[in-house]
């Protein structure tokens, strides 16, 4: 018993803090109307030949802390 119990253990603590790490994740939240910023870039398709569609939309994120 004792030894199917130190292969459990880790499985289970595995578990308990894969639930509390996704506990803690946030949803995403629409950007704040406040203020105006221009963004330049490209955008490529890494792949050979590819090529990106014409609706291709682009999120981007900011992060500050």
């Amino acid at each position: 018993m004792n030894r199917a119990l130190a292969c459990v253990t880790p499985i289970v603590l595995a578990l308990v803090l894969a639930l509390v790490v996704s506990a803690s994740a946030h949803a995403q939240t629409p950007a704040p109307p406040a203020g105006r910023i221009t963004v330049a870039g490209q955008i490529a398709n890494g792949t050979f030949g590819g090529k990106l569609p014409v609706t291709t939309t682009l999120m981007l994120h900011a992060y500050n802390g």
